[in-house]
């Protein structure tokens, strides 16, 4: 269901809304919270080639819509079509309880990206408001996350020959959330992954304690945990 025309007689000036009614609980629910990836900025040049290089990748974007027209990022952004065919209550009937006075509504959507004139984001989680995240973002996978204790790290010149390693290595080891599948040719520490092999890895977030680094894998979906 592409919701444009229905958009369009929501957010009009001149024509009156509806009253406001509860939306039905939507199908999707509930879910897993998302580890999100940033990527570039709505305003980049590169913003929609990289959303075109993961077509089949769970992406949240920032998404702006005025008198039915959806665009990536504030009003001048790229257009996009929303198709809300997935979701249990249509964005139209969303869009009136976040926004029930505005003219423009800027949201949050999550979503399958795919490419054409214009795209389109194929919705599939719970329309939100917007956030203080300006960045495209990508939904990583429990598959690609892992949990370790770890010291920190410095350089990949080592404690024999860097200082600030040694000092680094001095420092209590802290439980940390790992991206297994970042992305980018850049020189990247190793770790042996749950399956055996060894892979190259970005540091999501550090966990004050075993107790919350645990909590957040359950209720992330996270199995790879290797924790005192």
């Amino acid at each position: 269901m592409l919701v444009a025309t229905t958009l369009a007689l929501l957010l009009a000036a001149d024509v009156p809304a509806s009253p406001p009614r509860e939306p039905a609980p939507m199908r999707l629910v509930p879910e897993r919270p998302l580890v999100l990836v940033e990527g570039p900025t709505p305003e980049e040049r590169s913003a929609l080639e990289w959303l075109a290089a993961r077509p089949d990748a769970l992406v949240r974007l920032p998404v702006t819509l005025v008198a039915g027209r959806a665009t990536l990022g504030g009003p001048d952004g790229p257009a996009l079509r929303l198709d809300d065919a997935a979701l249990g209550v249509s964005l139209a009937d969303r869009v009136r309880q976040l926004c029930p006075e505005a003219q423009s509504c800027a949201l949050r959507l999550t979503g399958i990206f795919r490419p054409g004139a214009p795209p389109t984001l194929a919705l599939r989680r719970i329309p939100e408001r917007a956030d203080d995240s300006s960045r495209l973002q990508r939904a990583r996978s429990p598959a690609c996350l892992a949990v370790r204790l770890l010291r920190p790290l410095h350089c990949a010149r080592g404690r024999e020959r860097c200082e600030r390693c040694r000092e680094h290595e001095a420092r209590p080891a802290v439980p940390k959330l790992l991206d297994l599948c970042p992305e980018g040719d850049l020189a990247r520490p190793t770790v042996q992954a749950g399956d055996g092999t060894i892979r190259v890895y970005d540091v999501l977030r550090s966990f004050p304690d075993a107790a919350a680094a645990r909590a957040f894998a359950a209720e992330h979906g996270v199995t790879d945990v290797q924790l005192p």
